[in-house]
């Protein structure tokens, strides 16, 4: 098996726009400026911030009551039932719950790592691909080009043989014929080349027309790497497979999270009454989130889960 190996080393440090276009520069270039995979990074930016929020518990709520004995005066200080109230509400997940939310986002980290390592992977494979796509085209013009030099040559040396009686009409006939056909490979292959190199702008999220040197010659290498080998490193550093482990751990949390909202959670809360002239009020109340509709709500998510 044949593959086309790292391009040669350069003498100086060229830009991509001038001869020979280096990979090494395409693929800095990519990882840089590409926009999936730019994109790919911000979620995994985003993803980061989500296990914080997941462990913490819920914004408690502060109320704030006035009680007053009937709709005629303000008895505030003068009834004891009367009285201005400061209290909170918190609610408490039941225990193991916001550390498997958590999981279930840390796992998330995990997952958005591996998308965005393949989304890497996959630009600079793309780039790759046309870069020794563009590489083999490069070299067919060439060819092109000087074949199509031998058969003018030859043409000429058929038309002045005819002309002299020493040749036929025939050999001239197929010079030119062969040098049209060849025109046509070449305006084929410079058209292919053209769209090779608005490819390669467009994943370095550079203008389509936008100028590009040329790749130099590629010498293929055989790949000694035995096929079992590369299966085992396949499954060892693929981000793809490793991905899909990190979602089925993912989803394992998202079940035992669902079995585990048929605890009911607690409601904690507390406030301060002033009752003007009298002693003031203290209140403690331990309240329970009971999940009354399970049959409607939580069983239906276990089996979403599961």
């Amino acid at each position: 098996m044949l593959l086309a190996p790292g391009i040669a080393r350069a003498q100086d440090t060229p830009t991509i726009e001038s001869d020979p276009l280096r990979l090494a520069e395409l693929l800095t270039l990519a990882r840089d400026a590409n926009p999936d995979i730019r994109a790919a990074r911000l979620q995994v930016d985003a993803a980061r911030a989500r296990p914080s929020p997941a462990r913490t518990v819920p914004n408690p709520r502060v109320d704030l009551t006035f009680r007053n004995a009937g709709l005629g005066a303000l008895t505030l200080g003068d009834d004891p039932a009367s009285g201005a109230s400061l209290g909170f509400v918190q609610e408490i997940p039941f225990p193991g719950k916001l550390e498997l939310r958590g999981q279930i986002e840390e796992q998330g980290v995990a997952r958005a790592e591996r998308q965005a390592r393949l989304v890497e992977l996959r630009v600079l494979s793309e780039v790759k691909v046309a870069y020794f796509e563009l590489s083999f085209v490069v070299e067919s013009i060439g060819i092109v080009r000087r074949t199509r030099e031998i058969l003018v040559k030859f043409e000429k040396t058929a038309a002045a043989r005819y002309e002299v009686g020493k040749g036929i009409q025939q050999d001239v006939f197929r010079a030119q014929v062969e040098i049209s056909r060849l025109l046509e490979t070449l305006t084929t292959l410079e058209q292919r080349r053209n769209s090779l190199k608005a490819r390669l702008n467009q994943l370095l999220n550079r203008p389509g027309a936008a100028a590009l040197g040329d790749p130099p010659r590629i010498t293929p290498l055989r790949l000694e790497e035995p096929y079992d080998r590369l299966v085992a490193s396949a499954r060892e550093a693929s981000p793809a497979i490793a991905e899909r482990e990190y979602a089925i751990e993912q989803g394992r949390r998202v079940l035992d999270l669902a079995r585990r909202d048929l605890y009911p959670d607690f409601v904690l809360g507390g406030a301060y009454v002033d009752r003007g002239g009298f002693d003031p009020l203290y209140q403690v109340t331990l309240g329970l989130r009971i999940p009354l509709y399970r049959t409607r709500k939580e069983r239906h998510r276990i089996e979403e889960a599961g």
